[in-house]
């Protein structure tokens, strides 16, 4: 268990240093991009929203962690979006009663299971209503509660897992937030 934990933090600290590189580079080409005709595209910024949606997705599947600087990669995607996109935006209001309703929700159940919801899926959950809104969230809750009791009771029944084994929450968090994103 303890070459795990190790493992989990060497990958913590090499995300970490990708990440400091990658923001503030991104940073200072961003008023070029938004002049970007391309940008002007729902297809661009829903492929873009995908590969943050898997990039969460696997790295809560493999690690089991959810790191906080993908959270505000997807925070500033949604205020990108918001102002390349401003006829597709939810709205202020919309967007933060998305954020306190699915944080909020998975906080409850966090606190309700004493911690068998992760802080990683409350915070992933809080962003994804920013990005969604409030309707949206609750189409992705729905679509995450679903697909992973369907998945939980399938790996029972197949006797790859035992009550009381964590399961990523993560990968159904990023489903239920990409189907609620195409559909909505």
């Amino acid at each position: 268990m303890e070459g795990n934990s190790d493992d989990i933090r060497l990958t913590a600290i090499l995300l970490k240093q990708q990440l400091s590189f990658v923001l503030p580079v991104f940073f200072l080409l961003l008023p070029f991009l938004l002049w970007l005709p391309i940008l002007q595209d729902r297809v661009v910024w829903t492929v873009v929203y995908t590969l943050f949606l898997l990039f969460i997705s696997v790295l809560d599947f493999r690690y089991g962690y959810i790191f906080d600087r993908s959270l505000v990669f997807l925070a500033g995607f949604a205020v990108l979006e918001g102002i390349c996109l401003p006829w597709l935006f939810p709205g202020f209001l919309s967007c933060l009663a998305g954020a306190l309703l699915g944080g909020g929700l998975l906080l409850f159940l966090r606190i309700a299971t004493r911690g068998g919801m992760g802080g990683g899926d409350v915070k992933f959950s809080a962003v994804a209503g920013f990005v969604l809104g409030w309707q949206g969230v609750i189409f992705m809750l729905a679509v995450a509660f679903i697909s992973g009791g369907l998945v939980a009771a399938l790996l029972l029944l197949l006797h790859r897992c035992h009550k009381g084994d964590m399961i990523p929450f993560g990968p159904f968090l990023a489903l239920g937030a990409w189907a609620a994103y195409i559909i909505l």
